[in-house]
């Protein structure tokens, strides 16, 4: 086709030369292009994922290693969790860190910080200190959600914090049923630090429509049903980890 172009008009500057035929074209534009979906709900993730727990709730939701909770358990948890917050003075918009090692909890975790409305910022315990410290400081977190064997890599003295180990027997006296939270689908859901490798990490802002309609999206696409299992290997500090873990959530087993 380049070919074809220079012979028919040898004068043109190459970058106005044409690589594909019209046909071609038209199919890359318009027809494999064809990404536009309209919104199925205005419902937050969290939400579909209470929606999967009285669909299923004794169906197995998420395994690490020798441990697992079943759709019934993880959402009790995450309750206890998000009513433990809400108590704290926890209020929509605030940003919640959790900074943990891989375990369940992660996921009790990330569930109850969007359920409460807070905007969910992941902080990655093998992070260099100067990145952590950068993230704590610049997004001005309300509260570190955090494990008693890593307080010591907290670097804010002054931060609130909330150990989910050794404070669980307290936060495991609140209850379970799902909370009410004022939270609207153009309230933000989470932030995640870009690397950082063209100046300071910048941190990107998320949605609840953005974030439910992309699951949506992904459990589409991938035909995703309650049987399927979903492998979790990204760093909770790269966005990629949330689309492996909601998801599947809202269909079946992490």
């Amino acid at each position: 086709m380049l070919l074809a172009s220079i012979i028919d008009n040898p004068q043109q500057c190459i970058d106005k030369l044409p690589l594909l035929t019209k046909s071609e074209k038209y199919k890359l534009l318009h027809e494999l292009n064809q990404t536009q979906r309209k919104h199925l709900t205005d419902k937050c993730i969290h939400q579909l994922i209470e929606e999967q727990v009285e669909k299923n709730p004794e169906q197995i939701a998420v395994i690490f290693e020798d441990e697992q909770l079943t759709y019934r358990e993880l959402n009790q948890k995450a309750n206890q969790l998000a009513n433990y917050l809400q108590k704290s003075g926890i209020i929509p918009g605030d940003f919640i860190s959790l900074f943990l090692e891989p375990s369940l909890t992660r996921i009790i975790g990330l569930l109850a910080i969007l359920k409460v409305g807070g905007i969910y910022l992941p902080l990655d315990p093998n992070y260099p200190l100067a990145r952590l410290r950068f993230m704590i400081e610049d997004s001005q977190i309300s509260i570190l959600l955090t494990q008693e064997s890593l307080h010591y890599k907290s670097y804010i003295k002054s931060l609130i914090t909330i150990n989910l180990d050794t404070d669980w027997n307290e936060i495991a006296q609140e209850y379970s049923n799902n909370i009410v939270a004022n939270i609207a689908e153009n309230n933000l859901a989470y932030i995640i630090y870009t690397s950082g490798s063209t100046g300071l990490p910048k941190g990107v802002l998320i949605d609840h429509k953005s974030l439910s309609h992309h699951c949506q999206n992904i459990i589409d696409n991938n035909h995703l049903n309650i049987k399927d299992r979903i492998l979790q290997f990204a760093s909770f500090s790269f966005d990629v980890s949330l689309e492996q873990i909601l998801p599947t959530l809202g269909v079946g087993l992490v």
